[in-house]
């Protein structure tokens, strides 16, 4: 995330421990490289670009796109299979999701979905994760792209 480059603090056989303004966060790489605040919080979940590819691979998130309509197309286009849904709307189309699979919110830098995801997990959402750093993140790690819906 461009702002807060983290460095390593702690490693672990299973994973590392990384420090940043934003605070500490636990990286178990034997979990497909989801990220949870080290002290236990899940109000940020986040997921790495290349632990996002690999749920899009094997079908096992409901990707998100809550940018507009515009940036979904435009110059960084969208993770293959998400699907355009505005952040005022997100809430809305949520009553048809079921509430046990797995939701990854992205928007283009990760500061816009955070909030989304505590809103939904408030809902009842037991799986919600957000893409770390956002579409930037995504088009930094050299991640596949769509431009079309």
């Amino acid at each position: 995330m461009r702002g807060s480059a983290p460095f390593i603090v702690a490693t672990s056989p299973h994973g590392f421990t990384t420090f940043s303004r934003r605070g500490a966060w636990h990286v178990d790489c034997s979990t497909a490289g989801i990220m949870t605040p080290s002290d236990g919080q899940v109000d940020d979940t986040t997921i790495t670009a290349e632990a996002l590819r690999r749920l899009v691979l094997g079908g096992e998130a409901r990707v998100v796109d809550i940018r507009a309509p515009s940036e979904f197309n435009g110059e960084l286009g969208h993770v293959d299979g998400a699907k355009s849904v505005p952040s005022p709307l997100v809430l809305a189309a949520a009553v048809e999701w079921d509430k046990s699979q797995p939701i990854v919110l992205v928007c283009r830098n990760g500061l816009r979905a955070p909030r989304l995801a505590l809103e939904l997990r408030a809902l009842g959402f037991q799986r919600v994760l957000t893409l770390a750093g956002g579409m930037l993140a995504w088009d930094d790690a050299g991640m596949p792209v769509s431009r079309r819906d």
